[in-house]
């Protein structure tokens, strides 16, 4: 993402929270947004009076929940029918599968299903993590064009381990990988021994970009374990993909 000098904090937080209104299946209260979106609440709730005010947000007051306005995009995500694809995904490979989408420079996970093990990945739905150290985040950047890729990177790739790429070279040269070969990894860069393999499930930069990926110990999913689930990934975001091209957001009137 382009240095904080040349954003706009208070509308970068604002379009924020309608990325997360976009993501929800169904309203969400205050508490959800402000988690979701990492905010304050008492900084998430002005932002929602005058997002509502604008007519951007609507807000039902008997549920006491939030979301898009007519004005803006019908919500799409997460739903039953992704969540089955995703529980299916989870129950043949045995490992948890997850569904992210991209927004600014994070990857925010819509939604989840746990791998059948006692020992598994515990990043719950509503979390965000960066980009470019996470397997759903280096399968959305490797195809969006290169000047959205520097947009979306921060001016400072931090170490979360010790094997994070922070070195904003190679990291191009990995996602130029990932574009070949068509799926991304993340091998422990996040977090310490947990292994992460993804595929995208929409390339089209005008839209909220989306990948499906299997988390689990590293010890369990081995570089060759993660290679071998690459085709069911793949299965399992083609068909999640058409879920979410039925559901993809439309203007009000068109």
């Amino acid at each position: 993402m382009g240095s904080d000098r040349t954003l706009v904090q208070s509308l970068d937080r604002a379009l924020s929270i309608l990325d997360v209104l976009r993501l929800a299946d169904g309203g969400l209260t205050l508490g959800d947004v402000a988690a979701r979106s990492g905010l304050p609440k008492s900084t998430t709730h002005r932002l929602l009076a005058t997002l509502e005010h604008r007519g951007l947000v609507g807000r039902d007051l008997e549920a006491n929940a939030y979301r898009l306005a007519t004005k803006t995009f019908e919500p799409v995500g997460a739903g039953p029918r992704v969540r089955e694809a995703l529980e299916a995904l989870a129950a043949t490979s045995g490992e948890t599968a997850n569904l992210g989408a991209l927004i600014g420079s994070e990857v925010l996970y819509v939604d989840r299903a746990d791998s059948p093990h006692a020992l598994r990945w515990q990043l719950g739905v509503g979390s965000r993590v960066p980009s470019y150290c996470s397997a759903l985040g280096k399968a959305i950047l490797a195809f969006l064009p290169p000047a959205e890729v520097a947009r979306r990177l921060p001016s400072r790739l931090e170490a979360h381990t010790a094997r994070t790429i922070t070195e904003r070279r190679r990291l191009l040269k990995e996602l130029a990988v990932v574009r070949d070969r068509g799926f991304a990894t993340d091998d422990e860069e996040f977090m310490d021994g947990v292994r992460c393999v993804a595929v995208p499930i929409e390339h089209d930069p005008t839209v909220i970009a989306h990948a499906v990926s299997l988390a689990g110990p590293a010890f369990r999913l081995t570089h060759a374990r993660a290679e071998g689930l690459v085709d069911a990934l793949r299965v399992a975001a083609a068909r999640i993909h058409r879920m979410l091209e039925l559901e993809q957001p439309r203007p009000s009137g068109a």
